[in-house]
């Protein structure tokens, strides 16, 4: 049994009115959807995180270590989420929270 560093959750949102106007620094109207979670746990892993363009989920375990400046951490990462990927309800960010909440419960085991 691999030993977890940190376990993480977060849920969803959805944006009722004003998607578009988001992007352009506007507001909108967005509800969170508390029952639609993610939860990510990280262990430790032998190599550091490796991208993979093609997958969001990935990217956004990617941009959150770079965020963080913890490109080089050696961990591998379970994500278990609810939330559909390409519709909008913020399944990468969900899944950057978490990791943003895992980081907080274990930054020692994350410092390179």
């Amino acid at each position: 049994m691999t030993k977890e560093i940190g376990v993480g959750k977060a849920h969803s949102k959805i944006i009722l009115m004003g998607e578009h106007s988001v992007v352009y620094g506007y507001p909108a109207i967005s509800l969170p959807l508390n029952r639609i979670e993610v939860t990510c746990q990280v262990f430790p892993s032998e190599r550091a995180w490796t991208l993979y363009a093609e997958d969001t989920l990935s990217m956004a375990v990617f941009a959150c270590l770079e965020h963080l400046g913890r490109q080089g951490a050696k961990i591998c990462c379970q994500v278990e989420s609810m939330v559909p990927e390409k519709r909008g309800m913020g399944s990468s960010a969900a899944v950057s929270i978490c990791l943003l909440y895992t980081s907080d419960a274990a930054d020692d085991a994350l410092a390179m």
